[in-house]
């Protein structure tokens, strides 16, 4: 219906000449609810934003619901010019953020709760709906990068960026499949000068921009699921290479662990089968967990690491914040990956 009507109103600006706003909402950490109070309590709260967004509309907009915690608000007529239309958008969006403001309350807890707001004008130069919302999609984004709590704009600088992180998505798909990976190894020396051990780094060897760095693409990875696939190449690599350096000279090498690949139900026997398949001393491989990952569920993240330290294999807690910083070559300090 959404789609409908937004397709509709399009057709309706374009020809009487007036602008239109769609604002797409998506609640702040809602996944935080879910989790410690269960779905039961988030679907609850789902329904009383969508009371309290429905109380600020106006008869002729519409309020929808994408799916999981994402709404948008679909405000028709609002100016005859970009100025007078931005206003009015930015006017509203700092009124729904206003409604959050007074805490939910449900089953005897009291919740307070955020939303980024992503916001586009139409019809400026696309009228397509679909393309409409993904712009509005990206604009919201932007405002969870720039701190949550917060309302932006669609800026044709944010579509340049979209169109960068589809297609590092893209080749790092390939990259995968056909074996442009490397791991690079940072010295880890004591004080007495005498190297122990490394860390390993991954790198991307792309065929046309040659060395590219993890800060471009990790990130993306976690986002897109691609950080499975990717995470258990370079687990599979740094045991491949520990069977190799044994031979002539035995080091600890250090793993950096993306907390979504800590997280997989299988990763302790994933960890067990690579031991067993290169024939490695587990004691030679060191896993790199972030802070986060231990804080995020602390009797899960123990229940692991007991079973991963059983097997020989020893842990390192990274202080970093987010598992997704990076080393890059050239002598700069390793923070992960």
């Amino acid at each position: 219906m959404l789609f409908d009507h937004l397709g509709q109103e399009v057709a309706r600006s374009f020809r009487h000449g007036y602008l239109g706003a769609i604002l797409f909402l998506d609640l702040d950490n809602f996944k935080n609810v879910n989790d410690s109070l269960g779905h039961a309590l988030g679907d609850k709260l789902l329904k009383a934003v969508a009371q309290r967004l429905s109380q600020r509309l106006r008869q002729e907009d519409i309020a929808a619901r994408l799916g999981g915690d994402e709404f948008v608000i679909l405000l028709s007529e609002i100016g005859k010019d970009s100025s007078q239309a931005s206003v009015r958008a930015q006017r509203v969006a700092s009124e729904i953020q206003q409604l959050f403001l007074e805490p939910f309350r449900n089953d005897g807890h009291t919740l307070y709760v955020s939303a980024s707001i992503g916001i586009v004008l139409f019809p400026l130069d696309e009228s397509d709906p679909g393309d409409l919302l993904q712009r509005a999609d990206v604009a919201m984004y932007r405002a969870k990068e720039d701190g949550r709590d917060r309302f932006r704009f669609f800026q044709p600088a944010m579509q340049k960026a979209l169109d960068t992180r589809l297609t590092i998505e893209k080749g790092l798909r390939k990259a995968l499949e056909t074996d442009q990976l490397e791991l690079y190894y940072q010295p880890q020396v004591k004080a007495d000068g005498n190297i122990y051990g490394a860390e390993a780094l991954v790198r991307w060897q792309h065929p046309e921009r040659g060395l590219i760095s993890p800060v471009e693409f990790i990130a993306i990875a976690e986002e897109t699921g691609l950080i499975y696939r990717l995470g258990d190449w370079v687990l599979n690599a740094a045991c491949e290479h520990i069977r190799q350096l044994s031979a002539v000279c035995p080091l600890v090498v250090s793993v950096n662990i993306s907390p979504k690949q800590f997280r997989e139900p299988d990763f302790v026997n994933r960890v067990r089968d690579l031991i067993v398949a290169h024939r490695i001393d587990p004691k030679l491989l060191h896993l790199e967990i972030t802070e986060s990952t231990v804080l995020d569920n602390i009797e899960q993240t123990i229940e692991r690491m007991e079973a991963i330290k059983s097997l020989g294999v020893s842990f390192a807690i990274d202080d970093f914040g987010t598992g997704h910083s990076s080393a890059a070559s050239h002598g700069e300090r390793s923070e992960g990956w």
